[in-house]
């Protein structure tokens, strides 16, 4: 209520000396009747010719078009942070190996030598292998100098990331082919429920 008091004394105080609009309200003009049927009164109208610019202020709550339309996608750059602060990247060929139990996915730079893209294939065969970006982004990202090959831990947040890299994926998901004479999983439970 103090600033609502100090702005109707700045105002009254600018009308009577006669400025016509307040200093520091834009748009603002003051029409006065002087006609004593009406009374000694003064009106504020907002004057349509001088509408002030828009400001950072009039935009705040309003999304951005690429953010509010549906179907758009987001840079999966942005999830990476979150992968060093949970600790749920693997470096490296070796380390990749000892720990394969918990990897969700692997990815390969595009600059990594045919060879060692073959023996990661051959190696990392039951998982999916994404080769994206380069080794110098790998350091821009992920702050790791001279990685090719980096894993990542199984999490919703590997998920994430993998479903955002999945075009770029290399090796096709396994197949694994039912022995013959074993029925459907699913078709068997319809035809034990119904």
């Amino acid at each position: 209520m103090g600033c609502r008091v100090h702005d109707e004394d700045l105002i009254a105080r600018e009308v009577a000396l006669g400025h016509g609009a307040p200093i520091g309200v834009p748009g603002v003009n003051f029409q006065s009747s002087d006609s004593p049927s009406e009374g000694w009164n003064r009106t504020v109208v907002a004057m349509t010719d001088q509408t002030p610019a828009p400001t950072e202020q009039s935009t705040v709550g309003i999304k951005p078009e690429s953010s509010a339309t549906p179907g758009t996608q987001k840079s999966v750059e942005r999830l990476f942070p979150f992968v060093l602060k949970s600790r749920g990247l693997i470096v490296g060929r070796d380390s990749l190996w000892r720990k394969r139990s918990k990897l969700q996915f692997v990815l390969i730079t595009t600059d990594l030598s045919e060879g060692s893209q073959e023996r990661i294939l051959q190696d990392f065969a039951p998982y999916p292998i994404v080769r994206h970006y380069e080794e110098a982004d790998l350091l821009h990202y992920f702050g790791v100098r001279g990685a090719k090959v980096l894993g990542f831990v199984k999490s919703g947040l590997s998920k994430s990331i993998y479903a955002a890299l999945k075009p770029y994926r290399l090796n096709k998901p396994p197949l694994h082919p039912r022995p013959q004479g074993q029925p459907n999983p699913v078709e068997a439970i319809k035809s034990s429920a119904g």
